[in-house]
């Protein structure tokens, strides 16, 4: 038993403990809600004690198991083309709902959530965090963390300004997303991404591509890629000039008429992304990326209650990460005061004045605040 958690909770030794029944049945009651704005309360304190600037933010994603098994999968029929749907078939467990079978290479399928995550990189608290499907893909999901990141730091009087995540969150649409909004971003492109067809030039001015033998190659439309779900640009030379060429048999290939070929609509958006990680500033928010984020989503999973969902559906699982996050945010916070504090009496008082806080947040009691540090207690 920790003797130092009860005291801090305001228990005597031979007080009688919350029954673990309460504890579950009162984060089955409260709603969603509830955990965000307390959340909010704590990450605002870590801001107001200077533990967080806002500025740079780093986000990952860690799978995090559900309370499903393998055994409960049926297959999940999505309302489009047959075509369409046999080239992406998902499965969703019967028992959780929100639960989705996500593959990753050389890794075993299992029934997961996507833990998204985002921290300060200041001192490492954590600013955001939230449950999604894990059959999307992160970059799917990067506008929605951004847009609550950037009110939750309004709400504290910080801006965001630069966005760290690795190649997962990277898409054409993100880049220019983030440019929108007047936020840098250091988030390194898809191996496959190219600027165009080797051996071509492109003419910005012009928006047209060069032939290595010096034929023009102009832009024609934009179009969507309904596979891929992007937007695109063709371009396209004609028939009769390529009948002309000589390299017409190794260019076309054997039922190709004419040159023709697309690129994404959102190429000067890439190339900027891409000019900013070769810089010197570039590569050290790589470094400062993984030595931020990555430590918080370990810790999450094997110390802090997140290595399994033992809750049923997506919302369920939402409050499960937010304790989880709330629980890590006041054991930085009180490590943080430690330091700060120079004799044992306003150690005291420091942790006296957290108590006090969190208990009168938003008139709940100390039932919703034992949930956020019970965690703590494992």
């Amino acid at each position: 038993m920790r003797l130092d958690i009860l005291y801090f909770l305001g228990y005597d030794i031979d007080e009688e403990l919350p029954w673990h029944s309460t504890i579950s049945r009162t984060r089955q009651l409260f709603p969603e809600e509830v955990f965000e704005r307390v959340f909010a309360h704590v990450f605002g304190m870590c801001v107001g004690q200077g533990m967080a600037k806002g500025s740079t933010q780093a986000i990952d994603s860690a799978p995090v198991k559900a309370n499903a098994s393998m055994d409960s999968l049926e297959l999940k029929v999505p309302e489009r083309e047959l075509e369409a749907h046999l080239a992406d078939i998902r499965h969703i467990s019967k028992r959780d709902k929100g639960a989705y079978r996500r593959a990753k290479e050389n890794k075993a399928r299992k029934l997961n959530y996507s833990g998204q995550l985002s921290v300060d990189t200041a001192h490492h608290v954590i600013s955001d965090v939230g449950s999604y499907h894990a059959d999307g893909k992160d970059s799917q999901y990067l506008r929605d963390i951004v847009d609550c990141l950037s009110q939750r730091l309004w709400q504290s009087g910080l801006q965001l300004e630069n966005v760290l995540a690795d190649t997962g969150f990277s898409s054409g649409e993100n880049y220019a997303y983030l440019e929108r909004k007047g936020i840098k971003s250091y988030i390194p492109p898809h191996g496959t991404y190219k600027g165009g067809p080797d051996g071509f030039t492109y003419i910005k001015e012009q928006d047209h591509y060069i032939f290595p033998r010096g034929e023009v190659i102009p832009f024609k439309k934009v179009f969507n890629d309904y596979r891929m779900g992007t937007k695109k640009k063709e371009y396209r030379i004609s028939s009769k000039i390529c009948r002309e060429c000589p390299l017409a048999s190794s260019c076309l290939g054997k039922s190709a008429k004419e040159k023709k070929f697309s690129v994404t609509y959102y190429r000067d958006e890439y190339e900027r992304n891409i000019a900013r990680l070769k810089t010197g500033k570039g590569k050290r928010m790589k470094a400062k990326r993984q030595a931020t984020v990555e430590p918080v989503l370990g810790t999450l999973t094997q110390f802090m209650g997140l290595g399994k969902i033992n809750t049923i559906g997506i919302r369920q699982a939402n409050k499960v990460m937010h304790l989880s996050a709330m629980a890590y945010n006041l054991k930085k916070y009180l490590k943080f005061m430690e330091k700060r504090v120079k004799n044992g009496a306003g150690a005291a008082t420091s942790i006296q004045t957290v108590k006090n806080t969190l208990v009168d947040c938003m008139g709940l009691k100390i039932n919703l605040f034992f949930l956020t540090i019970k965690t703590v207690l494992k």
